[in-house]
């Protein structure tokens, strides 16, 4: 399987270094899904998978509004996640 992300700001989002009123950021993928830890540590949520595994344990990740504790939950295209006060949705890439 081959992945490719890239962290595109979303509509009306203000560019890097302006304040930001929302958080939205699209989470591009070329593959069906990704894991819910690769994708924090893809969208530099957090530094480490160890850190990505403790604050899904924890409780401090939704998936479309939801609390989730699965590190491994399969995301795809449309699935949105809220952590740290930012929101990243899952958007289709490119297919090989």
């Amino acid at each position: 399987m081959t992945l490719a992300v890239a962290v595109i700001p979303a509509a009306g989002e203000p560019a890097a270094g302006e304040d930001r009123l929302r958080t939205m950021n699209r989470i591009t993928i070329n593959s069906e899904y990704i894991r819910l830890s690769q994708l924090l540590k893809l969208a530099d949520a957090v530094a480490t998978g160890a850190e990505a595994r403790f604050c899904i344990q924890e409780g401090e990740v939704r998936v479309n509004g939801v609390v989730e504790i699965r590190r491994g939950r399969k995301l795809r295209a449309g699935d949105r996640v809220e952590y740290a006060g930012r929101d990243y949705e899952v958007g289709p890439g490119e297919k090989f």
